[in-house]
């Protein structure tokens, strides 16, 4: 049994891999969950869901940059929509800025999470793994 798991999270990780996001969604196409929306050098980008606690474990984690890197914008968008992410997201939204896929129609591979680093709009590549954070902060000028 172990081993047909870890096979099928192998052929996961690795379909995962072959469809790695490019460019941003286009940001015009919906309205923020919360506040409002203007593009940043730094970019990073959380494909997320409510309900995944491996979503909201990379989310908790990666508000210590907030501080640290007030210079990267973080933007996460989650499958639900707008009133399941206000209702659940709402401690977060300090540090996010949340958009509903529901509205940006924002075509992506299922797999939660997935993080993307984007500076000046161009693709950095997908932060993945242990280390995320620190990952992030060798690519990000930050102040500390």
């Amino acid at each position: 049994m172990k081993l047909i798991m870890t096979f099928g999270l192998l052929l996961g990780t690795l379909g995962a891999s072959s469809q790695a996001i490019r460019s941003l969604p286009d940001f015009g196409a919906a309205s923020p969950v919360n506040g409002s929306y203007s593009p940043q050098q730094y970019q990073l980008l959380i494909l997320g869901g409510v309900g995944c606690g491996f979503s909201q474990a990379a989310l908790t984690e990666l508000t210590q940059l907030d501080s640290l890197c007030p210079n990267l914008q973080k933007i996460v968008i989650e499958p639900e929509g707008r009133n399941v992410i206000s209702e659940s997201q709402s401690h977060l939204f300090s540090s996010y800025t949340f958009f509903s896929n529901e509205e940006l129609n924002f075509e992506h591979k299922q797999i939660y999470p997935q993080v993307y680093l984007f500076v000046n709009g161009c693709p950095m590549g997908q932060i993945r793994g242990k280390g995320v954070f620190n990952k992030i902060r060798a690519k990000v000028p930050c102040s500390k």
